[in-house]
């Protein structure tokens, strides 16, 4: 029915419990600001999903992730799941030759990445999914959004246009940003990044139905990607995401063996998309 409302699945990797609850606060601004034009219908982890990566986009109009990596790079354990689904439907793809097109086309989709700079695999995970995503068909809705926790330490007064005690660039006097978009219970890099995903977003989900069509709003790679940034002064700048090379054959090798260990069911298909090699680099 081209009046319904577009279907919108979240799916989320966490080990530490950021990446969740992040993006369960912003599907509660998502649903409380709803025009009737999308509708959430389920937010799971990686491992609850229910149905093959390549139906997703027979019962879905969007798909939302937000995901992290860690360790060298790993997937969070919640989420392996669907990643190796996306590993699957791909190499599917391939075996198939294509003759039905791309399995995810007609799906829409943005990633928000959660990493610490500091490490080699920055935002490893994330981009990796953003990419997958892509391959398959789905088309880029949103750009990807990569939340840097490493300054998260950074002094309350860093920012003077955040804080304060009701004077001039205080919290109180932040017009430029709709009421509840600060969420205390964050550090200021996460809440900055995880505010402009939830905006960007809320605005792309009100016209999903329109663009399904059109061109993605960007390529997966260097200039995809937006890392809030905080200058001395605290104005808000981009700042490029950092080139990378993604680890191959060793990124899965965490999870994987704690599903072998475990004597999961999933090990057999897990051990296969072990020999997968992916090296992106810009």
């Amino acid at each position: 029915m081209p009046d319904s409302p577009a279907r919108v699945l979240v799916v989320y990797g966490s080990e530490g419990g950021n990446a969740r609850r992040a993006i369960t606060k912003c599907v509660r601004a998502w649903e409380r600001e709803c025009d009737g034009s999308y509708a959430v219908e389920r937010v799971v982890a990686g491992c609850e999903l229910d149905c093959p990566v390549d139906e997703l986009a027979s019962r879905y109009e969007v798909l939302i992730v937000a995901t992290s990596s860690f360790g060298e790079g790993d997937p969070p354990e919640n989420y392996l799941p669907f990643l190796l689904g996306l590993l699957r439907a791909k190499e599917a793809a391939a075996r198939g030759g294509g003759g039905g097109g791309p399995p995810l086309r007609g799906l829409q989709h943005a990633v928000l990445g959660f990493g610490q700079s500091v490490f080699a695999t920055y935002q490893n995970c994330p981009r990796w999914t953003d990419k997958l995503l892509g391959e398959l068909g789905s088309r880029r809705f949103v750009r990807r959004v990569e939340v840097d926790e490493a300054n998260d330490e950074a002094p309350a007064d860093e920012g003077g246009d955040y804080f304060g005690s009701g004077g001039a660039g205080s919290v109180r006097d932040v017009g430029a940003l709709p009421e509840g978009a600060l969420d205390p219970d964050a550090g200021l890099e996460r809440r900055r990044g995880v505010d402009r995903f939830r905006f960007e977003v809320q605005w792309a989900l009100t016209h999903a139905r329109d663009t399904a069509g059109e061109p993605p709003v960007c390529g997966w790679g260097r200039n995809c990607s937006r890392r809030p940034h905080s200058s001395a002064h605290g104005e808000r700048k981009e700042e490029p995401a950092r080139p990378e090379v993604v680890r191959d054959r060793a990124l899965l090798a965490g999870p994987l063996l704690r599903l072998l260990l475990a004597g999961a069911a999933a090990a057999a298909a897990a051990a296969a998309a072990a020999g997968y090699e992916l090296r992106l680099a810009w």
